[in-house]
């Protein structure tokens, strides 16, 4: 389909991939799995855990670079035999597949298409129907990263280096004559000198193009032939990259706390979700916050689907059979939060719904404000019944702050489909004079008689984590599970009065050893 690309990433970093082989030296990769790939005994994903300091950025692949993993968020192909040699392996990929090649007649849906800008060849376009392809799929890239709103992009692998006597040029065995062949060496340096040379030309002009746009482009290998930009290490760009997005997103908490929040050393509640946000990489969290295969999670931990909604629907388009559900039901996405629609009696507008799913299923949530466990997750819809008490209203919605396995405070919310009220309560059932994320304080509620029952199923799901919110419903005395939530109010939910979002944060003995994926 003919795209036109979203700045999902305004004032961002973004890594791009090329193909060159100072990727293998950079993340100091084997030589025997590199000879694996090369033989083509094994494929390009063994490189992934080698690559694990790179796996929570966002990232830019080309032509090939997709096989490293879905930690790769968009892959670009410029060539036309390229995109057409890969199609049958993109069904595993749940990234985007976007193209700039020339004929893109028969391409299949999931692919975006970006047309080539016949006026701007060389250098940045602005516009975001359009890419400059700049000789190279490279180049490209770092058009597409701008257009998508970067502010600072990374370049791996960058080189345009030939050595005759390397036994490698590029990472990967896509262009079957890896391995240079004595007898044909010169001739083929020769050919793939000449066509870098013509690569190497675009630079300058983005460079140029790119500081009058504020971006900020550094090439992470010192020995690159590319003179344009900065050359720094790996090291170095890890470093840059966390400095920047530990400060750019406690600037973004600040303008709703009250208090500019310490992320890297952090005491409060909100501070620690920060912390959770930029340096966890549980591979539970994208499990359990994805609003599906939580469920076999929940089946897992509690040994029973007794306390699940039922199911009425999951699909991955816009074909949402309406006719086939009850008067009273709520549909989702599964891969986001606080995305809902509620239909009652029957009056469901179907119009504005079935263009309420086209968003959802063309958006990944949670990377602007740096929630990793939403980031890679693939949208679907889900339809449940409505979970509604005996008079008609929404049910209750418990939510439980669960650290290490126990409970230290929980709170009603009540009303939530009209302006919600929140009370707050710790353990066994005492009524807290505070507010969380403004909401307005609600009455006080009795204790239901099946509590420790819903306790119970609390601490049997938060097993493990240090922190996270478990949400529970209690309908005529029977519990569901609602969700698992690592990211309330993704860390900017005003705690009143703010002593209290301290006096919580004691209560989370969090693991710094979150930052080791920043230092690798």
């Amino acid at each position: 389909m003919f795209w036109e690309v979203p700045k999902i990433w305004q004032d961002g970093d973004v890594w791009i991939i090329g193909g060159g082989y100072s990727i293998i030296d950079q993340f100091n990769i084997p030589e025997d799995v590199v000879d694996d790939v090369m033989s083509m005994r094994k494929p390009v994903s063994v490189y992934s855990p080698f690559m694990e300091s790179i796996h929570n950025k966002h990232i830019i692949g080309t032509n090939i670079a997709y096989q490293l993993g879905n930690w790769i968020d968009w892959n670009l192909f410029g060539d036309d035999d390229f995109i057409k040699d890969h199609l049958a392996g993109f069904n595993e990929f749940k990234g985007l597949v976007v193209t700039c090649a020339e004929n893109y007649d028969d391409m299949p849906s999931y692919v975006h298409i970006l047309k080539r800008d016949r006026q701007k060849h060389i250098g940045i376009n602005l516009n975001p129907k359009r890419l400059s392809f700049n000789n190279n799929t490279g180049s490209a890239a770092v058009n597409l990263a701008i257009l998508a709103g970067a502010k600072r992009i990374f370049l791996l692998g960058f080189d345009m280096v030939l050595k005759e006597k390397r036994k490698y040029q590029h990472w990967h065995a896509e262009y079957r004559k890896e391995k240079v062949n004595i007898e044909y060496a010169e001739e083929e340096l020769r050919t793939a000198r000449s066509c870098m040379d013509k690569h190497l030309r675009s630079f300058p002009v983005i460079a140029k193009e790119a500081a009058k746009l504020g971006v900020e482009i550094y090439n992470v290998n010192p020995n690159s032939l590319i003179t344009d930009f900065p050359k720094i290490t790996l090291k170095t760009a890890l470093k840059l990259a966390k400095n920047v997005r530990v400060n750019r997103l406690a600037n973004w908490a600040a303008r709703r706390l009250q208090y500019k929040p310490n992320i890297l050393e952090p005491n409060s509640f909100n501070e620690k979700v920060l912390h959770k946000k930029l340096f966890d990489r549980d591979k539970r969290i994208p499990l359990t916050t994805d609003k599906i295969t939580v469920r076999d999670f929940v089946i897992d931990k509690l040994k029973t689907d007794e306390h699940l909604v039922d199911l009425l629907w999951i699909g991955e388009d816009v074909n949402v059979p309406f006719e086939t559900f009850p008067d009273n039901y709520i549909i989702k996405p599964s891969n986001s939060s606080g995305r809902y629609i509620i239909v009652r009696d029957g009056e469901a507008n179907e119009w504005e719904i079935t263009e309420s799913v086209k968003t959802w299923l063309e958006q990944t949530w949670g990377q602007d404000r740096e929630e990793w466990g939403y980031s890679e997750l693939k949208p679907k819809i889900l339809v449940e019944p409505l979970l509604m008490n005996s008079d008609g209203s929404l049910a209750w919605d418990y939510k439980f702050h669960m650290f290490n396995g126990k409970c230290h405070m929980f709170y009603v919310d009540v009303d939530r489909d009209k302006a919600i009220k929140r009370s707050c309560y710790e353990l066994p059932w005492k009524r807290l004079n505070i507010t969380v994320t403004g909401r307005p304080m609600g009455r006080d509620f009795p204790r239901p008689d099946n509590f420790d029952e819903m306790l119970q199923i609390a601490e049997k799901l938060s097993e493990g984590f240090d922190f996270v919110r478990i949400d529970l419903y209690n309908v005529n005395g029977k519990i569901y599970f609602g969700e698992m939530t690592h990211y309330p109010a993704s860390g900017s939910g005003v705690i009143e009065p703010v002593e209290y979002d301290y006096e919580l944060g004691k209560k989370w003995k969090i693991k710094l050893k979150y930052q080791n994926h920043f230092e690798k």
